[in-house]
């Protein structure tokens, strides 16, 4: 692995946001610059940003919402050898549903490279598939992988790591107000200053401002809420699935059954609600077009009795893209935007110029 030149004179980092993005971040920098302090910061008491866990109704470890790792070996791999996680293919594989079919997430990537490479040869240009994670021209045996009992298990692999580090920091309920970029980068808090040498952030960042000597950015960013119902059922689903992204559904956008990360003591449903849907309806009318849309689906029987146990809200602020060029450019020895916008891809672009992928 070779050092990033930008650390060579840096003491102090730090990241905003405990999503497993910064973790690995942190931990890849702090495992090559032992000397270096890394601080980093959350807004919020929860550890592990849109990927925290928690504790169902009997105690178990659970996901926070609806997740899925995109295609790519050589993530997988780094992460079964370096953080010793166990990883399976999905089983069943995880799919788009709609009305009359059901389309596998590899084939729809498979569908999606190959229009890219007929667009770029039809513009009489040659296609450029080598070095971007979501490309890959293969058709048979891709296999979406993901960690044995679920995201719990990322976020604990990372988590353990980091606290094996002295010089990593982790402070949480920090909000930002602003970032002044003098000869210190100073982190401007409610009721505390953090000053560092360089700052990490990602692509979701919750940063309002910008400061470099006269000139200020003001961030532009697209608030997305990502809820999620948490849903018992009195008996095990009646079809087998991991997860599904339902296409034509006004309400539901995706469902995961989460009751193996329960070693099936419980019977648990993780439901993404579309906002326009949860801000317009009545939990009642919810809950009642939830469990219809299952009955359609044949997930579950007539007998079947549906619960609500929890609903969980996580507030997503995205940087618009003119903005995040700008902010690169700002100060790039002072301040660096990580792509975050898909989680493995992000881990692929971080291992990709560490020499790791």
């Amino acid at each position: 692995m070779s050092k990033e030149k930008s650390l060579s004179k840096t003491k102090h980092i730090a990241f905003i946001g405990t999503g497993p993005i910064s973790l690995l971040k942190a931990y890849l920098i702090a495992k090559e610059n032992p000397n270096i302090k890394i601080t980093i910061l959350d807004s919020n008491p929860n550890f592990g940003g849109a990927w925290y866990s928690d504790k169902s109704p009997k105690g178990h470890e659970i996901e926070s919402g609806c997740h899925i790792w995109s295609y790519s070996p050589e993530v997988y791999n780094f992460f079964r050898d370096e953080f010793g996680l166990e990883l399976e293919a999905m089983n069943p594989s995880p799919v788009f549903v709609g009305k009359y079919m059901k389309l596998p997430y590899s084939l729809k990537n498979s569908i999606d490279t190959y229009k890219y490479i007929f667009k770029t040869l039809i513009k009489g240009k040659k296609p450029k598939t080598k070095g971007h994670p979501a490309l890959h021209a293969r058709i048979v045996g891709k296999k979406n992988k993901y960690p044995k009992m679920g995201s719990v298990e990322l976020i604990n692999a990372l988590r353990f790591k980091i606290d094996q580090i002295p010089s990593i920091k982790i402070v949480s309920n920090f909000r930002i107000v602003e970032v002044n970029l003098k000869e210190t980068v100073q982190l401007v808090g409610t009721s505390s200053i953090i000053e560092c040498d360089k700052i990490y952030l990602t692509s979701v960042s919750e940063i309002k401002k910008i400061k470099r000597n006269d000139s200020e950015i003001t961030l532009e960013q697209e608030q997305v809420d990502y809820i999620h119902f948490l849903l018992e059922l009195s008996e095990p689903a009646r079809k087998k699935m991991k997860y599904w992204r339902l296409m034509n559904d006004p309400v539901i956008h995706r469902i995961s059954d989460i009751s193996y990360q329960t070693h099936h003591e419980e019977n648990l449903l993780l439901v993404g609600i579309k906002p326009e849907a949860f801000n317009s309806m009545t939990e009642e009318q919810l809950l009642k077009h939830c469990t219809s849309s299952f009955l359609d689906y044949k997930l579950i029987g007539k007998t079947t009795h549906v619960q609500k146990i929890k609903t969980y809200i996580y507030p997503t602020f995205y940087i618009k893209d003119p903005l995040r060029k700008q902010i690169n450019e700002l100060a790039p020895d002072q301040i660096e935007l990580i792509h975050s916008t898909d989680l493995i891809h992000g881990f692929y672009y971080i291992l990709n110029k560490s020499g790791l992928a």
